[in-house]
């Protein structure tokens, strides 16, 4: 594959979070900018050209942080996308999937957070299934993890305040 440049997303890019799938020659692309916006595009890797960029949000509450991040479920080879949008409620934070050809409509999930915007995610998949493990950070310093059944979210859980095992 030769060197190639992802498409201009319109202003200087503060975060950048790619990822391979497991399944597809391709590479999924974050970014978050400096005017807060949060967009995504695909690497298609047959082809070696960079797809269309699709603004996710054009008001993530911050740049300096990463409120963003995608990951590819293990088995299905959908990329699960994670952000900040500061469009919806502050105890929510906005997902949508990717399946190969298309990008799913925007969703929410009710963090359980009290009002605090998210200001960093962080993604873990499990081996050998379509199973993500979440784990957001607020403005606030509340940790949450949330657990991504390869279909919706399942469950919850607040880290820091105690030590918590999960055998997942």
């Amino acid at each position: 594959c030769s060197e190639q440049s992802a498409s201009d997303v319109g202003a200087p890019v503060t975060w950048t979070i790619v990822k391979s799938s497991p399944k597809r020659d391709e590479m999924s692309l974050v970014t978050v900018d400096t005017e807060n916006d949060i967009n995504f595009q695909v690497f298609n890797g047959t082809t070696e050209s960079w797809g269309s960029v699709t603004e996710l949000t054009d008001t993530t509450e911050s740049s300096n942080q990463r409120p963003a991040f995608v990951e590819y479920e293990q088995l299905s080879g959908d990329a699960l996308i994670v952000y900040e949008d500061y469009h919806l409620d502050d105890t929510n934070i906005a997902y949508r999937i990717y399946d190969g050809s298309s990008l799913g409509a925007e969703q929410s999930l009710d963090t359980g957070l009290a009002s605090s915007a998210i200001r960093w995610v962080r993604m873990y998949p499990r081996a050998s299934t379509d199973q993500i493990m979440v784990l957001i950070l607020s403005k606030d310093q509340d940790i949450h993890a949330h657990f991504w059944n390869g279909t919706d979210f399942d469950s919850w859980i607040l880290l820091g305040k105690e030590l918590v095992t999960m055998d997942w």
